[in-house]
């Protein structure tokens, strides 16, 4: 795994970049796949295993604080929402956490979310699910736990990107 850190407090210049390799993250990730989320200052690394590893960025240089094997494996959407974070599988299970003092501290999990979700977007302290065949969802975490405020089928299906955009949501769809 490569890393490129970028300090884009400045004006970006390709030459004030840092390119870390061979860090404690790229030991324990190597070419698997792998989600990576930010909450805040931290940095969170959640291998389809369940490996995990939390790190920060300091001085230009990813500081590698703790690791373990107690993340659930196969998780398709690793989301962060503010301070904590949102683990969602295709089969329903999910799991909410938080890291903290560089560690990862997950406080809880079930199975009540629907499969399949294509895209889990964060959206300021919200959570957005949408799927291939119009079905959406609306949630958020609070308390350490996933709580799901809406739901619908009235969205239009096959999107290829959700993002986040300040306050907002965009779809994108790939068909001209």
């Amino acid at each position: 795994m490569k890393l490129l850190i970028c300090d884009l407090s400045r004006p970006f210049n390709i030459n004030r970049r840092l390119l870390l390799q061979g860090t404690a993250a790229s030991v324990i990730f190597g070419a698997v796949n792998a989600s990576v989320a930010s909450t805040g200052a931290d940095v969170l690394f959640v291998r389809n295993d369940g490996l995990f590893a939390v790190g920060n960025v300091a001085g230009g240089k990813l500081n590698m604080t703790s690791d373990g094997s107690g993340a659930a494996p196969n998780w398709t959407h690793v989301v962060p929402i503010q301070d904590k974070v949102l683990f969602v599988r295709n089969d329903g299970l999910f799991a909410v956490g938080n890291v903290a003092g560089g560690k990862l501290n997950m406080t809880s999990d079930g199975s009540g979310a629907a499969p399949n979700w294509t895209h889990v977007v964060p959206i300021q302290d919200k959570v957005l699910f949408v799927r291939n065949d119009g079905l959406f969802a609306v949630g958020n975490v609070a308390g350490g736990k996933l709580n799901m405020t809406s739901s619908g089928s009235g969205a239009a299906s096959n999107w290829t990107h959700v993002v986040q955009v300040q306050d907002k949501v965009l779809f994108v769809r790939n068909d001209g």
